[in-house]
């Protein structure tokens, strides 16, 4: 808080005050009636504010203080104002003096008085009436006594239907008189009678009676007998008087009042020799700039080393001279810089700087860079910024100066640093890898101990030795390796590697940790033998590069499911996944890591071709976790981005089932899965000239027969056909290619409900695209050719329709959303051996592994793995096969079940009426039956074909028929609208039909078991049936969240999260496409450029693991 000297003026508020000036308010609020006039009263102007008075004169003598040290003596010389300084005052060391001469402020504005409304003229003279009381009773002994009332005028009129009330006392003429003074008084000033009334009239009802009495010296009885009496008139009303005029509006605008004048400091500096200097202003040394230099000159500022603030500028804007005294100069402590002690950490401003002048201090500041006293953060490179400043202080007051401040960043970093690390995330066990990283040299000087300045610079590398060891450089295998740094040019780097062995005795999928430790000799530090130039460096940085040490992929025939895995892929998920495909499926599984060998490309020297590790497990389930994991130069990647589409399209055509566990969040799989459903080959420009005649039609009666031929026989490809836009008898003009491929679509959806379809037009063909087409087939199809040319001469110009078939329904296409493991393993299972593949865990590793993914586990495997499981319930089952728990039995059926029910969704699915497909009846042949059956219900058709299915002896489990009697309850109607059709449509409906045909199918198998071939036993099982399904009943009407219900209950979880936790390849493309040309080609175009970048990212992974693997 600063000590102030004034003589300042006083303001005219307190002026006012003190003179005792009080202006009277043209406004009282506290007048009890106004004058009301007929026209209002004009506003009083404002009374003129009073002025401040001016400042006054000082004139002081600042001296060094000779009681205080560093403290300062004002002596008062002469003043003159309102307020009387003291004679000398004495001032504290590090405390400030204010001079001050200020004017005071004016007084503010007051304000006018308000003009007065006038008031409504007096309203018409009312009627009047007198009337005489009523005698009172017989009071008793008393004396009768008179009574008279004095009458009431002048009151004002009512209105119109006006009601006084007129209260009649008995009352003395001095009573009357005292109240009628008292209205009088009231009702002095203006016309307000009515007013005045209305106030007096509760005065008069609460007379006090004793009052009476004694007024009038009545006896008790007589008072008693007094009574009052009312009467009620009407008066009539009378004409409203005129308005008074309005007051005037003020005119005047406020103005704030004239400044006074500025005041005059004068400054007097007086010499030893006695001269005398006058200014105005005081000096005022502004410190402009510094430059900052490091300590050995590197470009760097390390922890440890020292600083130099150098050049420093300052300039002087004030009046006057700057002291001739020396002012020294130091610098600011910080967290990172601490000033050094003496005269190295302090320099001098030059004697007198003149005004407006600019020096450039010839000394230099010394600074220390305080140490780290903490280990590095591992995998940061240490970096710190701090503020670097300077203050400047005077001697004897021990004051630093006002405005001298200037601060400059400084960047504190060591001089090198680790960086460039390249490594493979995976490593095979017992290989011989490398990895390579930089050692970055950020100063202006050579590092190292060969440099001209030498500074060690050792990077030293470590390894767990159980997971593997780091070559030396003797030749010898250790755990840790340091390496020393010869030297680094300026702004250059140094390349660095280390040769690592896994051993093959490590555990598969396990993450190590390769650490890297860089250490540097201090900035100053004396060279000294290399015995003990390593005790005197420091740990300047640390990198942890994570290792994944992964199994060899070793194919077996007998392997069932293909699990694909990732860097990311943790040693427990791993075991948990094998366990329980060996210990509970009792089935094997071969493990593909694809940062092992960048991609799903076999990268083996024999392989020439690299074809897909997939083509290897046609028939079979592939697992892939969907992890984010980075996948070498290309960066963070997921499973479904590295998946060829058309190599996957193939393997669903195979019946490969595809289940990505942990993707159902993410885009990917719905861009994966879009694309390879139907890939069309070639743009639809392109189609003419590659198309065979085979699969070339006349219409799409023909297609749709010859489609449901190669379905029956079991082939199925990712085929193209092609067929003319047909002309109609009843169309005047030619024919449209759009809505002939509008119903092409709609009759491939009636008759093939379970097989997706893509469907485009082609342009007409021209004569030149025809020829050049016929002269590229070999003979025999350039006849065939010809002939259909013959055929489609008339619909030449109309364009076709071409129609590609992609990957049924029946493909298995799933993803899941990510699940947490349900347990940590408490015991570490046996190692792998070196063959690395199918090794028996212990038991209790199973149940790390989600139910929910277990069961989709189960679901993902082929449709007669999963019956061979249902029907291995049955009592027929050879008993050296492995038995299934309960749980596994339950998964199997209920993924039988749903699939089965899906499957009945897609055929009732807008079907149309009259039903298209002829389903055979109860005396057709067998053959026929599982015909229909292999086209639109392919799950069912496999449960059904079992062998066991067929054999007579055998005792169907109860599983196949809670099976058998949910799907006959899926073919009744699910919805309120199928109620509804049912009934309005009786016939040649495709869900009666269905449910009919069904129901044939299964007596035929029920009566074909001894268990079931009685009457009474069919009769039970359709009677268990009609219990599965209620078509007026809303909670079992849909027969599909049924089981739903169930499969929740099995896993663990509600209905919802069990039906939103995983998302199919029917869910993404339900339905038939129509593109039209463009939307063709785009859609090619998409498909190209995804197998191109996948191509690409393989190769470019390849190249990194051939310079990085030195032996596999």
């Amino acid at each position: 808080m600063n000590i102030k000297i004034s003589v300042d003026g006083q303001h005219g508020a307190l002026i006012a005050r003190s003179d005792a000036f009080s202006p009277v308010e043209p406004n009282n609020s506290l007048a009890l009636v106004r004058d009301q006039g007929s026209n209002g009263a004009h506003g009083a102007d404002a009374a003129p504010p009073v002025p401040g008075s001016p400042a006054g004169f000082l004139a002081v003598e600042v001296t060094e203080s000779k009681e205080t040290q560093g403290g300062i003596r004002v002596n008062v010389m002469e003043s003159a104002g309102m307020e009387k300084p003291p004679a000398s005052v004495e001032i504290p060391i590090r405390q400030d003096v204010l001079f001050t001469a200020i004017g005071g402020d004016g007084e503010p504005g007051r304000t006018g008085g308000d003009g007065q409304n006038g008031m409504d003229g007096t309203d018409g003279a009312i009627a009047t009436r007198t009337s005489n009381a009523t005698p009172g009773n017989d009071g008793g002994s008393g004396v009768q006594g008179e009574m008279k009332m004095k009458p009431i005028s002048s009151l004002p009129a009512l209105g119109i239907h006006g009601v006084a009330k007129v209260v009649l006392l008995a009352a003395m003429a001095t009573l009357a008189a005292e109240v009628e003074e008292d209205v009088e008084v009231q009702a002095a000033h203006g016309l307000n009678l009515w007013v005045t009334i209305t106030t007096v009239q509760p005065i008069v009802l609460a007379g006090d009676r004793n009052l009476l009495r004694r007024e009038l010296s009545l006896p008790l009885g007589l008072e008693l007998g007094l009574e009052q009496v009312y009467e009620k008139f009407q008066m009539l009303p009378a004409c409203d008087g005129k308005d008074g005029q309005p007051g005037a509006i003020i005119a005047d605008s406020l103005f704030p009042g004239t400044d006074g004048r500025d005041g005059k400091t004068t400054i007097y500096v007086r010499h030893a020799d006695g001269t005398r200097h006058e200014y105005s202003t005081r000096y005022k040394l502004e410190l402009v700039d510094f430059d900052v230099e490091d300590e050995n000159g590197d470009g760097i500022f390390e922890p440890g080393e020292h600083l130099f603030i150098r050049r420093i500028r300052v300039k002087n804007t004030g009046g006057m001279p700057s002291p001739t005294c020396p002012i020294p100069i130091t610098a600011v402590a910080s967290r990172w810089l601490a000033p050094v002690a003496g005269d190295a950490g302090r320099t001098f401003l030059p004697s007198s700087i003149a005004v407006q002048e600019l020096v450039t201090l010839e000394g230099c500041i010394k600074v220390l860079i305080r140490r780290d006293e903490h280990p590095p953060a591992c995998g940061s490179v240490f970096f710190q910024q701090d503020l670097l400043s300077i203050i400047a202080t005077m001697p004897w007051l021990d004051r630093s100066l006002p405005y001298f401040s200037f601060r400059r960043a400084v960047d504190i970093q060591y001089p090198c640093e680790l960086r460039n690390f390249e490594t493979l995330a995976s490593l095979a066990q017992g290989s011989t890898n490398k990895i390579a990283w930089e050692v970055f040299n950020k100063s202006n000087k050579t590092l190292g101990h060969t440099a001209p300045s030498p500074r060690c610079i050792e990077v030293d590398a470590s390894f767990p030795a159980d997971y593997g060891a780091l070559l030396s450089s003797t030749e010898t295998w250790s755990d840790e390796v340091g390496q020393a740094v010869a030297s680094i040019s300026a702004r250059e780097a140094s390349h660095l590697e280390q040769v690592l062995r896994i051993s093959p005795d490590a555990q598969s999928y396990q993450h190590v940790v390769f650490q890297l430790s860089l250490y540097i000799s201090d900035p100053h530090q004396e060279p000294s033998d290399e015995a003990h130039t390593r005790d005197k460096v420091s740990l300047i940085q640390q990198k942890d590069i994570t290792i994944q040490i992964s199994s060899h992929y070793l194919h077996s025939s007998n392997s069932s499911f293909l699990l694909v895995t990732n860097s990311e892929t943790t040693r427990h998920r791993a075991e948990a996944m094998q366990a329980f495909i060996h210990n509970e499926l009792s089935m094997e599984i071969d493990l593909w890591n694809v940062d092992l060998y960048g991609g799903l490309q076999d990268r083996a020297e024999e392989n020439r071709t690299r074809e897909s590790v997939l083509t290897s497990y046609e028939g079979k389930t592939l697992l892939f976790l969907g992890d984010q994991f980075q996948f070498f130069r290309a960066g963070q990647r997921q499973i479904t981005q590295l998946c060829d589409p058309r190599c996957l399209a193939q393997a669903a055509l195979r019946e490969t089932s595809c289940l990505f566990l942990g993707s159902s969040g993410h885009q990917g799989f719905e861009s994966l899965t879009k694309a390879l459903i139907s890939p069309p080959s070639c743009r639809v420009s392109e189609i003419e000239q590659h198309i065979q005649a085979s699969s070339r039609f006349l219409n799409v009666e023909e297609m749709t027969l010859s489609i449901c031929q190669e379905r029956v026989l079991g082939s199925s490809n990712l085929t193209t056909y092609v067929m003319p836009v047909q002309s109609r008898w009843y169309r005047l003009g030619k024919a449209s290619p759009w809505s002939e491929a509008k119903k092409a679509v709609k009759y491939l959806r009636n008759h093939l409900p379970q097989e997706r379809f893509l469907v485009s037009i082609i342009s007409p063909v021209t004569t030149d695209t025809i020829k050049h087409e016929s002269s590229s087939q070999p003979f025999q199809e350039k006849r065939n050719f010809k002939n259909f040319l013959s055929k489609k001469k008339s619909n030449a110009d109309w364009g076709s329709i071409c129609v590609l078939q992609g990957v049924s329904h029946r493909a298995s296409l799933v993803a899941t959303e990510a699940q947490p493991l349900q347990q940590v393993q408490t015991s570490s299972p046996a190692r792998q051996s070196a063959a690395g593949r199918n090794r028996i865990l212990h038991s209790h590793a199973a149940s790390l592994l989600n139910p929910f993914e277990k069961f989709m586990i189960v679901s993902s495997l082929p449709n007669h793995k999963r019956v061979d499981i249902v029907w291995s319930q049955s009592t027929a089952e050879n008993t050296s096969q492995p038995r299934h728990s309960q749980f596994i039995v339950d998964a199997a059926g209920l993924s039988i079940l749903s699939k089965i029910s899906t499957e009945i969704s897609v055929l009732l699915h807008k079907a149309p009426w009259p039903d298209t497909i002829t389903f055979p009846s109860r005396n057709a042949p067998q053959d026929k039956t599982f015909q229909i059956l292999d086209l639109h219900l392919p799950t069912l058709s496999s449960l059904l074909q079992h062998p066991h299915a067929k054999t007579v002896a055998v005792t169907i489990p109860s599983c196949i028929l809670d099976i058998l009697h949910f799907t006959l309850a899926c073919t009744k109607p699910q919805k309120k609208r199928h109620v509804v059709r049912s009934a309005l449509l009786p016939t040649s409906q495709r869900r009666r039909n269905l449910h009919t045909f069904l129901q044939q199918t299964f007596s035929t198998l029920l009566s074909g078991h001894e268990s079931h071939a009685s009457p009474e036993a069919l009769e039970e099982f359709h009677k268990n049936t009609k219990s599965c399904h209620s078509r007026f009943k809303a909670n079992k009407r849909n027969t599909s969240v049924l089981i739903i219900r169930r499969a929740a209950e099995l896993v663990g979880k509600s209905e919802h999260a069990f039906k939103a936790g995983q998302k199919s390849g029917s869910d993404v493309v339900p339905v038939n496409q129509l593109l039209n040309q463009r939307e063709w080609d785009a859609r090619v175009e998409n498909i190209d450029q995804m197998v191109a970048r996948v191509e690409q990212e393989s190769a470019d992974a390849r190249t990194v693991l051939d310079r990085m693997i030195l032996a596999p």
